[in-house]
């Protein structure tokens, strides 16, 4: 599965949820709402969630342009 924003690997574990990344890390709400602009459904990577969490302006003008 690949993360909808940087379109890389998103190393999900949906298969055991309890040992995937995501697990321990706090994903915004908000993160997760700017996903649905997107068609295909899929997990936010580490590396998006990351950024956002650091630079919320940066993450939207590099990934949601229209915004």
């Amino acid at each position: 599965m690949f993360c909808p924003f940087c379109k890389k690997h998103n190393n999900c574990n949906s298969l055991n949820i309890n040992s995937c990344w995501c697990k321990n890390k706090n994903i915004p709400k908000e993160l997760i709402s700017l996903s649905s602009f997107f068609k295909e459904k899929s997990c936010i990577c580490e590396s998006c969630v990351d950024l956002f969490l650091k630079d919320k302006e940066l993450f939207k003008k590099k990934f949601i342009p229209s915004l």
